[in-house]
């Protein structure tokens, strides 16, 4: 509620609408048809609802301001920060100095963040990935992160080297499969239907 009067100018009736909103909220929890008691929802918007995306997004948008030394790109509930310079220790130490930062934001706004996805690429030319990078690590929560050499980033497959090899092989995989698919298939499907699929395919 602070966020939105502050930050967005939400005021008397509309602030009221939305306190009312999210104030008494419950939830029960069902496993194997056995219903759990209600309990409080303390934090957090409906899930499935249709102000949730848009509520969530209006919460994290400060975010950004806590950057200091890096640029974010933020999608939903992912988010990625880049930095450059052409001195390793200084490229880690903008690093984890903002990772800092954001590891305060995340405890102010009662946020968590996902270990396993918390992830470090460094991108540059073939010499400098073979000679550059140092015995420095870029540190998060007091956890050394792990150095990948590619990773999917909203579905695209982005290699260190930025030369699209990993995204291709990965595309030629999946089409190998799909392909496969059909062939093993076509001698129990009419024709028209394969036709129908060619040419909806979206490759």
């Amino acid at each position: 509620m602070s966020k939105l009067h502050n930050q967005f100018g939400v005021l008397d009736n509309e602030l009221n609408w939305f306190t009312s909103y999210l104030n008494d909220q419950e939830q029960v929890c069902c496993v194997n048809d056995h219903i759990s008691f209600r309990k409080s929802i303390r934090g957090g918007v409906p899930q499935g609802s249709i102000l949730g995306p848009l509520m969530f997004l209006l919460y994290i948008n400060d975010l950004p301001e806590y950057l200091k030394f890096t640029t974010p790109g933020l999608y939903a509930d992912d988010t990625q920060i880049y930095a450059s310079s052409d001195n390793y220790d200084e490229l880690v130490n903008f690093l984890n100095s903002d990772l800092e930062n954001i590891s305060r934001w995340l405890s102010d706004n009662k946020l968590q963040h996902h270990a396993t996805k918390t992830k470090v690429m460094f991108i540059g030319s073939p010499y400098n990935i073979r000679n550059n990078i140092g015995n420095k690590s870029v540190i998060f929560r007091n956890t050394p992160l792990l150095h990948y050499r590619s990773f999917k980033c909203l579905g695209v497959e982005i290699d260190e080297r930025l030369n699209w090899e990993v995204h291709v092989n990965a595309i030629c995989k999946k089409l190998s499969a799909g392909i496969g698919v059909l062939k093993r298939k076509k001698t129990f499907v009419h024709n028209e239907t394969l036709h129908a699929i060619q040419n909806r395919a979206v490759f």
